[in-house]
């Protein structure tokens, strides 16, 4: 069978859908983690740059930063469900299908207006 639509594209819709929610979320977490490494990594600077603690929050808050980066570039980029949607709706809005739609409701009307007039 020749779908329109390729039934699996409805489920990658949603796997879309669910890791965009899964990005978010990493994103949350990879703020909250900057936060508290930055805040460690200034109430360990008292102790001098070269101290442990100090340089490991301050690694912490590196990645935490840029993991936080990299995770709201991807939820920028990826495209929502709507925006999947919209997009397969423009691929199949042409004027080519357009007007074949048209052809195939004026074929049904005057199927319609000849069934109606063999009924009088």
């Amino acid at each position: 069978m020749n779908y329109i639509i390729n039934p699996m594209w409805f489920y990658w819709v949603n796997v879309v859908d669910t890791l965009a929610v899964i990005l978010i979320v990493l994103f949350i977490l990879a703020v909250v983690a900057c936060v508290i490494s930055g805040v460690f990594t200034f109430t360990t600077l008292e102790y001098g740059a070269d101290d442990e603690d100090h340089k490991a929050a301050k690694r912490i808050f590196k990645r935490c930063f840029i993991t936080a980066v990299v995770v709201a570039i991807a939820v920028i980029l990826i495209p929502t469900k709507n925006t999947l949607i919209e997009m397969q709706i423009a691929r199949y809005a042409t004027y080519e299908n357009a007007e074949i739609t048209i052809d195939a409701i004026k074929s049904a009307v005057d199927y319609i207006v000849d069934a109606m007039k063999s009924v009088k």
